[in-house]
């Protein structure tokens, strides 16, 4: 009895203050292992909005060099295309938050060529005689197509000087017998412009909508500002786009667009700037816990053919 009451009492075990200090130091260690996990996480998700932003830029980028580069098609020495797509850039403003004040409408507008048909010319004429009804909504920014005669004929473009009552003069004689339409300029118009923040889009989007649907769709989230400058054929750096034409006579041949992107997860580890400076030189208000990035392509006119303005 005695043996086994003494080896009962040498039996040990952990005290107290050592299964506190193993506590202490578990703990320690599943803090360090969370921290690293959530870091990691952390930096996965702020990995995957960088990439779904530049995702989301290179499809806006796309979207727009498509309905650009489509300008003119259909325009060929040879023949014409029933419509006649062309391209103009204009800047319009809205209400007064930054992230949606600045509206830069990029599309496409088609030329109906039997939209408003006004009569014959022949080569070498300066002025079309009016033979159908409508002269007196013609002005000198609507535009005039001319569609040669003969089979195989081609297509131009004219600007109008002046308007009579029998007869409208053209800005240059026409280059063959033709027959003149004054086209519909909203035919086929598409537009591109800035949404607001939504449920959907946290920093806004990019909206597209075109003549025949609308109401705006989005193409991209995250776009917050958009900004275009045009090259001209005898130009050295890119303009502010006036037009089709600028004040010295030369045609549009491309245009270069920006577009500045957010991602949509903010970071609040990051300290960005408050503002960004486009090219062209308007400031747009951005927030400093978002990433941003600007996206940059010049949009060639393929097919050379704008409407004059």
């Amino acid at each position: 009895m005695a043996n086994a009451r003494s080896h009962v009492n040498r039996q040990e075990g952990f005290s107290l203050v050592e299964l506190l200090v193993v506590m202490v130091i578990s703990l320690l260690f599943a803090i360090a292992i969370f921290g690293i996990f959530n870091a990691f996480t952390r930096q996965n998700n702020q990995t995957m909005a960088t990439q779904d932003m530049w995702q989301q830029g290179r499809v806006a980028l796309y979207m727009i060099q498509q309905d650009i580069g489509k300008a003119g098609y259909g325009l060929e020495p040879q023949s014409c295309a029933a419509t006649i797509p062309a391209v103009s850039v204009t800047y319009s403003t809205a209400g007064t938050d930054l992230l949606s004040a600045i509206t830069v409408s990029t599309g496409i507008t088609g030329l109906d060529l039997a939209s408003i048909p006004l009569g014959n010319v022949n080569a070498g004429d300066g002025a079309i005689p009016l033979t159908a009804p409508g002269g007196s909504a013609l002005t000198t920014s609507t535009p005039i197509l001319l569609r040669a005669q003969q089979a195989g004929g081609g297509c131009v473009t004219d600007t109008i000087n002046a308007v009579g009552s029998t007869s409208i003069s053209l800005s240059t004689p026409s280059p063959f017998s033709a027959i003149a339409y004054a086209a519909n300029p909203q035919a086929g118009a598409v537009t591109y412009s800035l949404a607001p923040v939504s449920t959907t889009c946290a920093l806004g989007s990019l909206d597209r909508s075109t003549a025949a649907q609308p109401t705006p769709a989005p193409v991209a989230c995250g776009v917050i500002a958009m900004s275009a400058e045009c090259n001209y054929q005898n130009g050295t750096t890119p303009q502010t786009c006036i037009g089709g034409i600028n004040a010295n006579g030369d045609l549009l041949q491309s245009i270069q667009l920006a577009i500045l992107i957010g991602s949509a997860r903010s970071d609040r580890q990051y300290h960005g700037p408050t503002s960004f400076t486009m090219p062209g030189g308007a400031t747009v208000a951005t927030m400093s816990n978002h990433r941003y990035t600007l996206l940059q392509g010049v949009i060639p006119l393929r097919n050379y053919y704008v409407v004059p303005q």
